[in-house]
């Protein structure tokens, strides 16, 4: 969500998009496996008296945060110059770090700032692909994880991502840091599961991500005998750098099987694909439209 930098003819008035928001955690929240976050999309896209009120939604409703914070150098210019301090400094000045947080990309936290995340328990969401693919620059993770600052992995949207595949994501996410670091020694495969996995389950709060007695049956059945995959001697390295999403054979959501044999138990998958895509070509057309008419 956020109040400025979006074309007028894409915005509601402020208030009635407040109590849309609060339609929808009301609806959705805590609705049964489900959880809702609040997510203003940047400091620079949220006035103060905004943030302040996406914080108390958060604190009302038992609510994460996340927020993309320094993803670009160019982000940290503008904050400079707007309010003469970086990304997460700015948060911290308007008390909004009071609580944890879930800071997506940090690929230009200042020394400062690193420490300031650690102080506040900040977690960092690494995003590889998207910051590859934007030319963002390398969020330097190891330098976060010597740090003892929580670090988990994620895709970031299809717009800068495509492909949303969380085994490419591990993979590269991998290769990304030993490039920069220009040290193939400084995050292991294990390393990596770990952020896919243990480290986004905490981070969301679900007591899982780890096969466990007493954890959430949350889980996924991988075929191992794909010619990719062949041949096994270590089982993390293998998943790790030539483990594909299409090796998914079965998914276990909460002890329930969403995907068994790679055909979905819950839903009817090719319906569903076909109104997403009518759905796209609609917004593809609207979205022309408007930019087309937009007052910027």
């Amino acid at each position: 969500t956020a109040n400025r930098w979006i074309p007028k003819v894409l915005m509601l008035p402020e208030e009635q998009k407040k109590q849309e928001l609060i339609n929808y955690i009301e609806k959705w929240h805590n609705h049964g496996i489900l959880q809702v976050a609040m997510a203003p999309s940047t400091p620079f896209a949220c006035t103060p008296d905004y943030l302040d009120w996406v914080k108390k939604v958060a604190e009302e409703y038992g609510m994460q945060i996340y927020v993309h914070v320094s993803e670009t150098s160019w982000e940290v210019q503008q904050s400079l110059q707007e309010s003469g301090t970086t990304p997460l400094a700015y948060l911290d000045s308007l008390n909004f770090l009071s609580r944890p947080i879930a800071a997506v990309h940090c690929v230009h936290l200042t020394e400062a700032e690193t420490a300031l995340a650690k102080e506040k328990g900040v977690t960092v969401i690494y995003n590889p692909k998207s910051n590859a693919k934007l030319g963002s620059g390398i969020a330097p993770i190891v330098k976060y994880l010597e740090k003892g600052i929580p670090v988990t992995l994620a895709t970031d949207g299809a717009a800068s991502n495509d492909l949303l595949d969380m085994f490419e994501e591990i993979r590269f996410g991998a290769m990304l840091q030993k490039a920069g670091c220009e040290n193939p020694s400084v995050i292991t495969a294990p390393d990596m599961l770990k952020l896919a996995t243990e480290s986004g389950a905490k981070m969301l709060g679900i007591d899982g991500g780890v096969l466990e007695e007493g954890k959430l049956a949350d889980l996924i059945i991988v075929n191992p005998e794909m010619v990719h995959m062949q041949p096994i001697h270590n089982v993390v390295q293998q998943l790790v750098y030539c483990g594909k999403a299409s090796d998914v054979e079965t998914v276990i959501i909460d002890g329930k099987v969403v995907l068994e044999n790679k055909q979905f138990a819950t839903v009817d998958e090719e319906k569903i694909l076909k109104r997403a895509i009518e759905l796209g070509l609609e917004k593809y057309a609207e979205s022309r439209k408007h930019a087309m008419a937009a007052d910027f």
